[in-house]
């Protein structure tokens, strides 16, 4: 007789429950991890404390101690349990131990695993395809990386010809590169899990990111359906000094007899530690009228760029008459590949020509730039305080700029305050002058708004300054900066039982709080040391400002005697940060004590000496004396009679 993959009958004694274990989930003898997808099929929450392996099936006996499967009324929830697999069949029996309304509950279930038992019966109605947990981690700008969304099928029809489409939404939607995969097969009540690959670009800012999910699939009879909803991802965005650039422009005239016609070389550079491939460098729509190309509108294909080396880019371009002498800002658009990444990258960069007309130079307008900048931290934390550094540039050849003010303004939050403040002094300098080409660096300490959600903010610095005949010019540079919320994980109650007997499991509890202002991400609570939790590692998800919850599972511990562990919460900030709390605990562990066989009792007296046979050792002890005696006796008689002998012979 087939074993079902779904299993649901309900009497007064069961919970409203069923229970499977997807198809596409196939187990090798050994120890095994089995997802079982529950299914509350009641209009109450249901709570799972404990599940029974049973004897007589394919998997070895064992019982589990279920922490925090609460399933709300009407929902699915995957749940796992740690199990040997003997790999002799494909039955999984089991006994559910749950609670409602404080009252007990228990069904015994047999479960088809392996992926070799029947399907479960379809009634050819609608699937019903949730996400249910997500798996992304590593997502960095630049590279294509795989996400896992695990599906859930809680209808009793099953679902056909699976695809699942992921963007990016809104003005996010130009970092991502849509990624695609599919199911072929989701049985009813079954879970499966798809893998998409998504391409992410290098320019993209480090932060969290919504993206949309659209599933589609077909019930028996070819009818599709189709389900859209969001994950929350997080992304970190690529170092800014690593990425290549424009690092200067220059001209030569190319035509006698066409003064407006030049050869303009363009030298790219590549700063990174990583050789770039592919390299190809556009003209791009300029910000400054009177230039264009003169001909060859193609991209110029520079082939590679060695980590550390430059290349150029030469270009035929048409600069009209109208266009005076000065320094002006060109965009170029350069597509590479780093040797790092599995997927193209395209940026725009921008470098400042400063145009010589001949006698005309005189009236050259000088640009200051901002070359570099840099914080003392990696990480802004809003409430902290940080040190910005920037370097200011004259990037004319020829001309001085002086009398330099520059003034610090940054962008608000959303209660309407200033992104960044002054921490010291003034948000405005004093520079004499900067000569032709020259550099010149300043600092100044800001702290972040403490209201500053986790985003990207400007801070914007007004230039004014003069040239060497004293005319006046202002310009204004951008910086843009991710601010991130101070992370505030905690733990209260935390209870670990300091004693234990070999082969018992140890309880744990604890409330966990994020009391920071920043959604906490990816929270993972796990064990590590000399234990390992019954259930395995539990991924908790995001964490909310202010949410708090509650955890309490058991462990198991190999060995005796002084044993070290500890809980360890795992998460990630807004920015894709990894952080983690740590509880240490150790417990006490003491030998199993093992009972003797009832028929060979024990004689607690010890050892039985060996039975004497004869006199007993008193006796020979008295007829010892009573022969010294004798003797005795015997010696002092035999000297007297001597004596007497003697005395009758002297009177003699």
């Amino acid at each position: 007789m087939a074993v079902s993959l779904f299993a649901a009958t309900v009497t007064a004694a069961e919970a409203p429950l069923s229970f499977s274990v997807g198809s596409q989930n196939v187990f090798t003898p050994g120890n095994v991890s089995v997802p079982i997808l529950v299914m509350n099929n009641g209009n109450k929450e249901v709570q799972i404390t404990t599940i029974e392996v049973l004897s007589g099936c394919d998997f070895e006996p064992m019982t589990a101690v279920i922490a925090n499967a609460r399933i709300q009324a009407n929902s699915p929830q995957i749940v796992y349990i740690n199990a040997f697999y003997k790999g002799t069949g494909t039955s999984l029996d089991i006994r559910v131990t749950s609670t409602i309304d404080a009252v007990t509950y228990i069904n015994n279930v047999t479960i088809g695993v392996n992926g070799t038992s029947d399907s479960p019966s379809s009634d050819g109605s609608a699937p019903q395809l949730t996400v249910s947990a997500v798996s992304a981690n590593g997502l960095v700008g630049g590279r294509t990386s795989n996400i896992t969304l695990y599906l859930v099928n809680a209808s009793a029809g099953a679902a056909h010809s699976i695809a699942v489409q992921l963007a990016g939404t809104g003005d996010a939607a130009q970092y991502f590169t849509a990624g695609s995969g599919g199911l072929t097969l989701l049985n009813p009540a079954s879970l499966g899990n798809v893998v998409i690959p998504l391409t992410i670009s290098a320019d993209v800012p480090g932060g969290n990111y919504i993206l949309n999910y659209t599933i589609t699939a077909d019930s028996d009879d070819g009818t599709p359906s189709s389900f859209d909803g969001t994950i929350t991802v997080a992304v970190k965005a690529r170092d800014s000094a690593t990425l290549p650039y424009v690092k200067s422009v220059s001209i030569q005239a190319a035509d006698e007899t066409n003064s407006n016609r030049y050869l303009m070389t363009v030298v790219v550079a590549n700063p990174g530690e990583y050789d770039l491939s592919k390299m190809n460098v556009t003209f791009g729509s300029q910000p400054t009228n009177g230039f264009s190309l003169y001909e060859n509108f193609t991209p110029v294909s520079l082939g590679s760029i060695p980590a550390g080396k430059e290349a150029q880019a030469v270009f035929s371009v048409y600069i009209d008459s109208s266009v005076t002498a000065g320094n002006y800002p060109l965009t170029f658009g350069l597509a590479y590949r780093s040797s790092d990444m599995t997927a193209d990258s395209k940026l725009d960069s921008t470098a400042y020509l400063e145009l010589d007309r001949g006698a005309g130079s005189s009236s050259s307008t000088p640009r200051i730039i901002v070359s570099n900048y840099s914080t003392s931290t990696d990480t802004i934390i809003s409430g902290n305080t940080f040190k910005l550094s920037f370097t200011l540039k004259n990037t004319a050849k020829s001309t001085e700029v002086g009398n330099i003010k520059v003034v610090l303004s940054s962008g608000s939050v959303t209660s309407g305050g200033a992104a960044f403040v002054v921490a010291e002094g003034s948000n405005s300098f004093y520079i004499d002058s900067i000569p032709a080409e020259g550099e010149i660096t300043k600092s100044i300490r800001l702290v972040a708004s403490q209201d500053a959600t986790p985003g990207i903010y400007p801070i914007m610095l007004a230039i004014d300054y003069e040239d060497e005949s004293g005319r006046a010019f202002s310009t204004t540079e951008e910086l843009s900066f991710a601010v991130s919320q101070e992370q505030r994980l905690e733990t209260v109650g935390f209870t670990v039982s300091q004693d234990a007997v070999e082969g018992d499991m140890t309880p744990v509890s604890f409330q966990y709080i994020n009391k920071g202002k920043a959604t906490i991400y990816n929270l993972t609570i796990a064990a590590e040391g000399d234990f390992a939790l019954s259930s395995g590692d539990s991924y908790i998800g995001n964490l909310s400002a202010g949410q708090n919850d509650y955890f309490e599972d058991y462990m198991t511990v190999a060995g005796t005697g002084t044993m070290n562990g500890a809980i360890v919460l795992k998460y990630e900030s807004s920015d894709g940060t990894p952080h983690e709390l740590r509880q240490d605990f150790t417990v006490e562990v003491s030998p199993m004590e093992y009972m003797s066989d009832p028929s060979s009792p024990m004689d607690p007296v010890g050892p039985v000496e060996p039975v004497q046979t004869g006199p007993a050792w008193w006796l020979w002890v008295l007829i010892g004396f009573g022969a010294v005696a004798v003797v005795t006796v015997i010696i002092i008689a035999s000297v007297k009679k001597a004596k007497r002998a003697k005395a009758e012979h002297e009177e003699d």
